[in-house]
């Protein structure tokens, strides 16, 4: 699945929105909260879907476990570099 995202103005360290791509609407957003000694990212994604492949309720599920994934792997990531 391939999506073009634009940087959007938001009350957050980062947010991204679809400009192009298979969803309705898609944006995601990392927060930054200093903790001792660091700081606790969080990432969300919302997303509206278009037209359903499977069925809204599965194809939901199916994005909602993959998003996990990739935002989990670039937590890592950041993390890694970050040690």
């Amino acid at each position: 699945m391939s999506l073009t995202l634009e940087l959007v103005e938001a009350d957050a360290a980062l947010a991204l929105q679809q400009r192009e791509g298979h969803f309705d609407e898609m944006w995601t957003r990392y927060d930054v909260e200093p903790v001792d000694g660091g700081c606790f990212v969080t990432a969300t994604t919302e997303f509206e879907l278009g037209a359903s492949v499977v069925g809204d309720l599965l194809d939901a599920t199916v994005i909602r476990r993959q998003r996990r994934k990739e935002l989990e792997a670039q937590l890592d990531y950041l993390g890694e570099r970050t040690e």
